[in-house]
């Protein structure tokens, strides 16, 4: 299923190589000028919510595997994401809301979940799970703020 309001938006559910990747979903709502996103789901029945309000915001993520979650959502101007799950019943949630953040979240393994959530400007956050169980939650709220976070092998 895609919601798309005001933008094009692109999201892939079939593994060309594949004849065997089936019920992922992708639902994506856009609002505002210039907001971008590339989805890519492989496996079966990974889903995704992503809803962009505002400009230049810039979404990228790319599921691997069975029962992946993602649930994200940009607010204001250009907050970027980079997410990326290989696995089984991994999740990320996502809240931007400012101007200028950045998250990149990679979980590679199984049932490892990660929650970011940014408001202000400039914060950065870098999350990488490795293995099995990792839980991360991350807040940043005003200006500059990193965090990083390493989990697993």
């Amino acid at each position: 299923m895609f919601l798309v309001s005001s933008q094009a938006a692109y999201a892939a559910d079939v593994d060309p190589a594949s004849e065997f990747s089936v019920d992922n979903e992708a639902e994506i709502i856009k609002i505002g000028e210039l907001n971008n996103a590339s989805i890519i789901q492989l496996g079966d029945a990974n889903f995704l919510s992503l809803q962009q309000q505002g400009s230049q915001n810039h979404f990228e993520s790319t599921q691997v595997g069975t029962l992946n979650y993602i649930a994200a959502n940009q607010q204001g101007s250009q907050n970027e994401a980079s997410l990326s799950q290989n696995g089984e019943f991994n999740e990320i949630t996502l809240a931007q809301s400012g101007l200028g953040n950045f998250a990149s979240i990679h979980q590679n393994g199984e049932s490892n979940y990660a929650s970011v959530i940014q408001s202000g400007h400039a914060n950065v956050a870098n999350i990488e799970q490795y293995g099995y169980g990792n839980r991360v939650r991350v807040e940043q709220s005003g200006n500059g703020n990193l965090a990083t976070v390493v989990q697993g092998y």
